[in-house]
């Protein structure tokens, strides 16, 4: 399937998921298996799951002094500029459950394109987003939105 419009189109999020699953990840693993662990990973008690467009966040908040962490990630199958819209709610989302630090991961450079776009819209917002490219063909993204204004534009 390709990427489909979420004002288009609205899918529900198990087909968001499966269909990102199918297109984009690299484990390895068949899709029916990654499915799988990630229906056992959604019922884990610290873990946040919400679809905004045609994007499912999927993440962990942290424990102690690391209550205001969410470590997660986002199965897209959303245009490139709804991933763009559809991430700057998320950080809204975030915010609004006191998330001030979140972390994510992903292979290969198929989010940089959406990230240099996410970070020329949230930098004037107070967003601090930095991309660490690793040696392994992954790259860490780490927003800190401890200075957000929630003025996106």
């Amino acid at each position: 399937m390709d990427n489909v419009d979420s004002r288009e189109t609205p899918l529900p999020a198990p087909v968001v998921m499966l269909e990102a699953v199918r297109k984009y990840d690299n484990s390895g693993y068949p899709p029916e298996a990654v499915v799988m662990s990630l229906a056992k990973e959604l019922t884990m008690p610290n873990s946040d799951q919400v679809q905004i467009g045609n994007t499912v966040y999927l993440g962990h908040r942290g424990k102690g002094d690391n209550e205001d962490l969410m470590v997660g990630r986002a199965f897209n199958i959303d245009t490139g500029e709804m991933f763009v819209r559809n991430g700057l709610k998320y950080v809204e989302y975030m915010y609004r459950k006191g998330i001030r630090r979140y972390v994510t991961q992903y292979d290969g450079d198929l989010f940089d394109a959406a990230f240099r776009v996410f970070m020329r819209k949230a930098t004037p917002a107070g967003l601090d987003i930095q991309l660490h490219k690793r040696d392994n063909d992954k790259t860490i993204v780490t927003i800190d939105m401890t200075k957000y204004n929630g003025d996106f534009k």
